[in-house]
């Protein structure tokens, strides 16, 4: 027993020895930092850049006020009510701005009463469509295009209660256009205006 611990020591002696031995004359030095030896000229690295630039829409004035209309008589074809209200924006990319209602539906179907949405006095705007509203046919939209930038003009609505279809009021004509038909209550619906890009950049 004692033998065999005495050849285990001298075993591992051993292989100590020799591993200080292979290890003998070795210098172990930090690594290299990354650079380079510049003996008077510069050293250049490059690398790329990737900005992406969102398109963006901001409605700087535009009232979200209820919009009252008032109507005590019936008025010569071409007449109507209107409301008109400042509308400015700006986008930095094409849009396409539409406009639609829901309140032409709520009046019996007549032809003595018109609806109509728009926009008016923008000088960059590229009409699209403009519909009139006819209760029982169709409701009134409008849609436009524009190019990127600020935008300054007038969000109009105009609910027209009509008894001729005469240019002028004149006497005789009161019952051109059946007025009764629009009868004596009080409607509501809404406008809504909805603002997206003609050709989006981010697909």
């Amino acid at each position: 027993m004692k033998k065999a611990l005495l050849l285990a020591m001298m075993l591992v002696l051993a292989l100590s020895v020799a591993a200080s031995a292979d290890d003998y004359g070795k210098v172990y030095l930090p690594q290299t930092p990354l650079g380079s030896h510049l003996d008077g000229n510069e050293v250049t690295r490059g690398f790329n850049v990737d900005i992406t630039v969102y398109d963006f829409v901001y409605i700087g004035t535009l009232s979200e006020e209820p919009m009252i209309f008032d109507l005590d008589s019936p008025a010569a074809m071409g007449e109507s009510y209107s409301i008109r209200r400042p509308f400015i924006f700006g986008t930095n990319t094409p849009v396409k701005v539409s406009l639609s209602e829901t309140f032409t539906g709520t009046f019996p179907a007549t032809s003595a009463l018109h609806t109509a949405v728009g926009l008016q006095k923008f000088s960059k705007a590229t009409k699209v469509t403009e519909l009139v509203g006819m209760p029982g046919s169709n409701y009134a939209m409008a849609i436009y295009n524009f190019p990127a930038g600020k935008h300054e003009g007038l969000l109009n609505v105009a609910v027209g209660w009509y008894n001729t279809d005469k240019i002028a009021q004149e006497d005789g004509n009161w019952d051109d256009l059946p007025w009764w038909e629009v009868l004596a209550g009080r409607y509501g619906g809404t406008v809504t205006l909805t603002i997206e890009p003609l050709d989006p950049v981010f697909k």
